[in-house]
């Protein structure tokens, strides 16, 4: 890994966790109990953009062709592995090890 991505890395977290604190005391929820489901929203919004040539690639193609008549070819769905992705995946990893550990104390 080189250090671009751990600075990546380590940024992704840091928003993570900036935006997690930010609801929690916005809603007076637990930081710890959000913390899992927050990773999972934000690694699901990531993935998704972190694609291309996906459902709303075809969508937008398709539309365009029926615009101009221009057509392209099609394009197979291709994720682009990033640092940005891989920070959130260990956000939510972290969050599900303090979940766990919740629900196990209680």
């Amino acid at each position: 890994m080189n250090k671009k991505m751990v600075i990546t890395i380590l940024i992704t977290i840091i928003i993570e966790l900036i935006l997690n604190l930010l609801l929690s005391l916005i809603f007076s929820w637990s930081f710890i109990e959000i913390q899992f489901f927050l990773g999972v929203i934000f690694t699901f919004v990531i993935f998704l953009f972190s694609g291309s040539g996906g459902t709303f690639t075809r969508y937008m193609n398709s539309k365009l062709s029926a615009e101009t008549g221009y057509v392209q070819r099609y394009e197979h769905s291709i994720f682009h592995f990033n640092g940005v992705f891989l920070g959130s995946l260990i956000y939510t990893a972290i969050g599900l090890v303090f979940l766990i550990y919740l629900v196990i104390k209680y």
